[in-house]
Order: structure tokens, then C-alpha cells, then sequence
């Protein structure tokens, strides 16, 4: 039957990868990605907007049916699955060598925030109708991807520039206690 199909076999599988990784490697993550550091700082309207925009995601995932025949379903599961293999990446890279140049740039510091960008835009390709009559447009799932990945990105970037003023202060004050 469709109806209860459309429980099952959803877009929201596609996130399942995504959130096993997260669950099983964020504690490796460098001390700057663990909650109580990486949360210093950010705006409570933020992390509260980051949060609500995740959770209108994955409502919106769980609402598309997982159609392998629709026609943009094979580029759209494609581009999902080179978006989690760069996910994946960008943190492999941060907990391997979380003091490599790459992980203290801005890039490689956020990339964890903006690679999701490609994988959900594969999702979004991925559906193409909405389940239980609702009625689908394109621009639902993009645009709740949009507000998670601004509210997303903004937090990563706030945590990059408190990390960065840190190293900075510290370099600053290791360099004046040498020249004393």
C-alpha cells in the first residue's frame, strides 16, 4: 500500500547516515566542536533558530517518499551521496589532525557546517512530492534547508572567530612573555 509505504520509505532515510556519524563520532571531535565550548558565545536565538530549522528538516524529509523512479531521483541521490562523503571528510579531517592548517582555517573549521548544503540538496532533489495529500513545491524543502544551513553556517562562523580571537591572544601573550 502507498499510504503506509510513505511511513517508511521516505526522505528522512537518506538523514539516517548522517545522524548515526554524528551520534557515533562527535565526542572525537577537537575540543572547540564539543557542546559546552562551542555553544560560548552564540546568540540563544541561534542556537534555538539552528535547532527549530533542523527539526522543520527533517519533518520535511519525512514528508517526501523516497522514489527512485521520479526523474530527478538518480542525480539527486548522486549529489547526496558525494555531499555525505564530503561531510564525512570534513570531519575525518578535524578529528585526525584538529591542529593542521586546514582545521584552524575558516573553511575547515566550518566545512562541517556548510558541506551539509550538498547532501540535503541531494534529499531535495531526491523528492519530489509530498505523502498524505499534502501539496508539494520544490521550494518547501529547499528553503527549510536555507534556514537550517544560515542559522547552521552563522553558528560555526561565530565559534571559528571566538576560537580564532583565543589563539590569537594567546599567540600574542606567548610572543610578549618572550620578549621579556
Amino acid at each position: 500500500m502507498a499510504s503506509e509505504s510513505a511511513y517508511i520509505e521516505n526522505t528522512f532515510l537518506l538523514t539516517l547516515p548522517i545522524l548515526l556519524w554524528n551520534l557515533l563520532f562527535a565526542d572525537m571531535l577537537p575540543a572547540a566542536f564539543q557542546p559546552d565550548t562551542y555553544a560560548i558565545g552564540i546568540p540563544g536565538w541561534i542556537r534555538l533558530g539552528e535547532q527549530g530549522s533542523r527539526i522543520l528538516f527533517f519533518i520535511v524529509t519525512y514528508l517526501m517518499p523516497l522514489n527512485r523512479r521520479a526523474p530527478w531521483a538518480i542525480p539527486g541521490l548522486l549529489i547526496y551521496f558525494l555531499g555525505a562523503l564530503a561531510y564525512f571528510a570534513s570531519w575525518a579531517a578535524l578529528v585526525i589532525a584538529p591542529h593542521s592548517a586546514w582545521a584552524g582555517s575558516f573553511i575547515g573549521f566550518t566545512a562541517p557546517a556548510w558541506t551539509p548544503a550538498i547532501w540535503m540538496a541531494g534529499i531535495c532533489l531526491t523528492g519530489h512530492r509530498f505523502s498524505f495529500g499534502l501539496v508539494f513545491h520544490r521550494c518547501v524543502p529547499i528553503m527549510a534547508s536555507l534556514l537550517f544551513l544560515a542559522f547552521h553556517v552563522s553558528q560555526a562562523a561565530m565559534a571559528y572567530n571566538r576560537q580564532s580571537t583565543a589563539r590569537r591572544m594567546i599567540g600574542e601573550s606567548i610572543e610578549t612573555t618572550y620578549k621579556q
